[in-house]
């Protein structure tokens, strides 16, 4: 496989599109056989979300919300906080889906459990991040981040229950995309 300018792929396999160029500040296109969600950036191999990730998440956390008899909305989101997967179970509010997915989008903003966040929500500097993204983040308990090695590549939200049991159904999808 050949790059559209006609270079050949680097010795891993991946194609630099920024020739000449410093390589440690390149960013490359993965060959066509690898997920299309990884990519290379300032030579490292970073793993964004992916629909198995997700799913795996989603699933994980809807049997945990099952068995705990929950009446949950679960949703997962990339590390920008943009929806991958959602489920909202039977009998759940209408308002439950939005909420899961602004606690995950805060989990995958911040590295960490939206329940931590609440402390800081009132803040000037929190209330102009939640501004600006359009009150897309909710620092309420019930989301964690999922995260791959160093890297946050999203988070799970779950509304619906008690706080607590929300971060425990959203505990058991992020177990479930261990790697």
């Amino acid at each position: 496989m050949r790059h559209d300018d006609g270079h050949p792929p680097d010795e891993k396999g991946l194609i630099h599109p920024l020739h000449g160029g410093p390589p440690d500040l390149a960013l490359y296109s993965a060959p066509s056989d690898t997920i299309a969600e990884n990519f290379w950036l300032y030579g490292e191999i970073i793993m964004g979300m992916t629909t198995d990730i997700a799913e795996r998440a989603l699933q994980a956390a809807k049997a945990k919300a099952l068995e705990m008899g929950e009446r949950v909305a679960i949703g997962v989101v990339d590390a920008r906080g943009d929806l991958w997967s959602m489920v909202r179970l039977d009998g759940s509010r209408w308002t439950t889906s939005e909420v899961c997915r602004g606690k995950a989008a805060a989990a995958a903003a911040f590295g960490r459990p939206s329940g931590d966040l609440e402390a800081t929500a009132d803040h000037p500097v929190f209330r102009s991040i939640m501004m600006i993204e359009g009150g897309r983040f909710i620092p309420a308990k019930g989301a964690v981040p999922l995260i791959v090695g160093d890297e946050v590549i999203g988070g799970v939200g779950v509304s619906g229950a008690d706080p607590n049991e929300d971060e425990e159904i959203a505990k058991a999808g992020a177990a479930a995309t261990s790697v």
